[in-house]
């Protein structure tokens, strides 16, 4: 496994966007880097073509709870053109909107509506000519019931891609999660879990984590988890 740490500023390459997806992200909103595995996820076609340096001024946020109303993150759309305004000063030029989707909970913004949302941000953006370009995707709570959501257009992958951010619960451990990341994996997703370090209930020494990358599960971890923003344990693992 390779881990990527805040000044070895990676990017994945999604042939099937076209758009770079970086491998860390600056210090904005939500921070976070990519855990990859030593070779490319074995879904055919291979989506990862290759891992290279990327500057600053070419960075991607592809994990970010800027899209207002709609979860925990920001709370208006004055606060997210703050949010976009300090991203564009740190150097990110694009930015994946990825607001939580939880099953069955008040933060389950359907595709029709968050695009409602996007084109609002976005037109605020260009009306201000900020020199940054946004994306739609989620944050999903991993369920049951995921890829049926995905095909309903319920939520949604990273821009249409076949790169799906998904998260597991916090203090519950659901036992059938392999299960549902197999089955996303079949059917040519490609899941990266978000914050693997904050589930406090998988063990140190567990097999989970392993069984996940060799599916071709990529992990994503918050930078913050590094300085103990979140607990020691976080911090440890």
């Amino acid at each position: 496994k390779q881990s990527v740490h805040h000044n070895q500023k990676q990017m994945l390459s999604d042939w099937t966007s076209g758009i770079p997806v970086t491998a860390e992200c600056l210090p904005v909103p939500v921070c976070c880097f990519l855990i990859l595995p030593s070779q490319s996820p074995a879904v055919p076609p291979d989506p990862v073509q290759t891992v290279q340096h990327l500057s600053a001024s070419e960075g991607l946020l592809y994990h970010s709870h800027i899209l207002s109303g709609i979860d925990d993150g920001s709370e208006s759309a004055a606060e997210s053109i703050k949010i976009l305004k300090l991203a564009i000063q740190e150097g990110v030029s694009d930015i994946i909107l990825t607001p939580h989707y939880i099953y069955g909970s008040n933060y389950a913004c359907n595709n029709k509506d968050k695009r409602i949302r996007f084109e609002v941000l976005q037109e605020l953006v260009e009306t201000r000519n900020l020199p940054i370009r946004l994306y739609l995707g989620n944050e999903i709570l991993l369920c049951e019931h995921i890829l049926e959501l995905l095909e309903n257009g319920e939520c949604m992958t990273l821009n249409h891609s076949r790169y799906v951010l998904v998260e597991l619960p916090m203090n519950n451990e659901l036992l059938n999660a392999k299960k549902i990341f197999f089955e996303l994996v079949s059917h040519e997703y490609i899941p990266i879990l978000a914050h693997p370090e904050r589930y406090h209930y998988i063990s140190e020494d567990s097999t989970f984590f392993e069984d996940l990358i060799d599916m071709g599960v990529l992990l994503q971890g918050n930078y913050k988890s590094l300085l103990g923003k979140y607990s020691k344990g976080a911090e440890r693992r």
